[in-house]
């Protein structure tokens, strides 16, 4: 039955031209994956997908901006599709994602998610993931990174169901060797098209993105007399003070 289930996944991404005469033959809900021993593992992309960083160097003072647009490629013998996780994971310790689909909340075109755990290892989200009617979501991420360095999409797995079967899902992560990459936007025609697409700079690795030391935000003054005389003790009086968020004293004074 699991090699059956992996043979109906496999169909379902055939021009619908060539499944239409057969599939009153399939029956996916005969299939019950509840009774399998192990998980299965379909690794084929399930998914079109379209990822980018809105900025690829930035400050630990910034957020990492984080786009994916999702597009279903099966054909219709998925009646209903699922996601019931996403997980996002990264090379060089940055914080894992995990989406989990929750039927309760509005299907949405366009998700936001907003980190507000600084020092958390795992951001855990949700949101609804029904692909029943086979279109595109976009899920934007804005993220806040907690330590310096160069980090990169790992991987992007998914837990997916349709109907009686569930089964994981790894998308082919291909990096983009092009020099300019899209980011998905709301349309703001009438033409049945859900994206607009603005263009953003590809400066390094597709998949990759570095964070970089906080810019220091100081205002310095210098406080001296006008003028003095030879052999005369001159002191100059410097004032450094904070202009950034950083819990250190707003300001430092150094006699000299």
């Amino acid at each position: 039955m699991k090699d059956a289930a992996l043979h109906y996944i496999q169909l379902s991404l055939l021009d619908q031209k060539l499944v239409q005469p057969f599939k009153k033959f399939l029956d996916i809900k005969e299939i019950d994956s509840s009774k399998f021993e192990e998980d299965v593992l379909f690794k084929e992309s399930l998914f079109d997908k379209l990822i980018a960083f809105r900025e690829q160097s930035l400050s630990l003072n910034d957020n990492v901006n984080l786009q994916i647009v999702l597009t279903p490629k099966v054909n219709d013998l998925i009646e209903k599709l699922e996601i019931e996780e996403m997980v996002i994971d990264f090379h060089g310790g940055f914080k894992k994602i995990r989406v989990l689909n929750d039927p309760t909340v509005e299907a949405q075109t366009f998700n936001e998610f907003k980190d507000g755990e600084k020092d958390a290892k795992e951001l855990s989200l949700k949101c609804n993931l029904n692909f029943d009617d086979k279109k595109a979501k976009c899920f934007n991420f804005e993220l806040t990174p907690n330590k310096i360095g160069n980090f990169s999409i790992q991987s992007i797995n998914l837990k997916v169901k349709e109907s009686s079967l569930e089964f994981k899902n790894q998308l082919k992560l291909v990096p983009s060797i092009l020099p300019r990459l899209k980011w998905a936007k709301n349309s703001s025609t009438s033409f049945n098209k859900p994206f607009e697409y603005d263009i953003v700079p590809r400066t390094r690795a597709h998949l990759c993105f570095v964070v970089i030391p906080k810019q220091p935000k100081i205002e310095m003054k210098l406080h001296h007399s006008p003028r003095c005389y030879n052999g005369q003790i001159f002191p100059i009086s410097v004032n450094f003070k904070n202009k950034g968020v950083d819990n250190i004293p707003d300001s430092i004074i150094l006699m000299i």
